[in-house]
């Protein structure tokens, strides 16, 4: 028999925040010593506050740019911001469901280049996330079907099926139709709610 599995997604879920404005915060923080860099990436985020760019291309310039600029102190910072704003009720579900051997996926939109830190800060067994951008290759943010696709390939792998999923957002519809029962996460209480 197949071991159950808990797929939880990042933003407004595991975290009552948006971890990848964390993450821009603290991005840009870090640039302030280099002010071509800050005047570079706070261009990029003014465009988009501005809507002269799409979310995804803001994200792949960010991430182009983190690339290139590489400074672990900003995934610990997001990272110990990401701690600070944990839901409760998440952690106590996810801590309840390992009680019962559940596998556990951390599922986001979210880049990987943090995403992956948070999943080993919470010791999650798996993690689905936004891949940083090769140039000159396509790119696509790790969401809706993108993201279910990426949550069975791990589940045919480890021999899981996804018993429950947990969100804040209806973009993760096709995910919550894929397990055996959804959780909504309200938001700002974070209260959590089973949808079917």
């Amino acid at each position: 028999m197949p071991r159950k599995a808990i797929v939880i997604d990042l933003d407004g879920t595991l975290c009552r925040r948006n971890t990848f404005n964390i993450f821009l915060s603290e991005f840009l923080h870090a640039q302030t010593r280099h002010p071509l860099r800050f005047i570079t990436i706070a261009a990029i985020m003014g465009m988009r506050k501005l809507r002269l760019t799409s979310h995804a291309r803001m994200k792949r310039s960010i991430l182009t740019a983190y690339k290139k600029h590489t400074d672990h102190t900003v995934i610990e910072r997001t990272v110990d911001a990401v701690i600070k704003s944990a839901n409760r009720n998440v952690t106590d579900l996810i801590d309840q469901c390992r009680s019962d051997n559940y596998a556990t996926i951390l599922a986001s939109a979210a880049p990987h280049i943090y995403a992956s830190a948070i999943a080993r800060t919470f010791n999650f067994d798996f993690c689905v996330a936004t891949p940083t951008p090769e140039p000159h290759m396509p790119w696509h943010e790790t969401r809706g079907d993108k993201k279910l696709q990426a949550i069975n390939a791990i589940a045919r792998s480890a021999g899981l099926t996804i018993d429950i999923a947990v969100s804040d957002h209806e973009d993760d519809t096709p995910i919550w139709k894929a397990a055996n029962r959804a959780i909504l996460v309200q938001l700002p209480v974070g209260n959590l709610v089973e949808i079917s």
